[in-house]
């Protein structure tokens, strides 16, 4: 009781402040105003967040996905369909050779890869207009490949070095 007594104390002396929580409609409005006049700011600004938060902005992303099961779902067949239409494919003796040539190591951090956290990676994501072809893709552990996500290597490196 002490707890609620002492937010409604100061939600009455900072009303303003509290604009959020009297129209959460408006906020929400408002925030999507921020992101179209200033996208680049504001993806910086969820990023850091992100980065700094992993457990909230994980737990935040399944509430998403919870509450939104049909975009959700787009999501994922678009991501379907890229697979489907891009250009390439690869035999299971190009995938071997690959392995073979990075020593069944993963391509960004190095580290020994395994049947539980191997993963195929495309060099050139596909929503980017990369193919399926052997000499774009890579092997690579489950971290960085979730990491790199529709980053290029050079990018997705840019990005190790500077959390370093």
């Amino acid at each position: 009781m002490l707890k609620r007594a002492r937010q409604r104390e100061y939600y009455d002396s900072h009303k303003e402040q509290c604009k959020g929580y009297v129209d959460p409609e408006k906020a929400r409005e408002a925030t999507r105003q921020y992101w179209k006049r200033h996208p680049e700011k504001a993806y910086a600004n969820a990023k850091r967040w992100h980065q700094n938060n992993p457990d909230k902005a994980k737990e935040s992303v399944k509430r998403w996905q919870k509450s939104n099961p049909d975009k959700v779902k787009i999501i994922h067949k678009r991501k379907a369909f890229r697979k489907r239409n891009a250009e390439g494919n690869f035999t299971l003796e190009e995938w071997n050779a690959k392995l073979e040539e990075y020593n069944y190591k993963c391509a960004y951090c190095g580290c020994e890869l395994n049947s539980d956290t191997i993963t195929v990676d495309h060099r050139i994501p596909l929503s980017r207009g990369g193919t399926n072809y052997i000499g774009n893709l890579v092997p690579a552990c489950k971290s960085c490949n979730s990491k790199k996500h529709t980053k290029t290597p050079e990018e997705y490196l840019m990005q190790l070095e500077g959390s370093v």
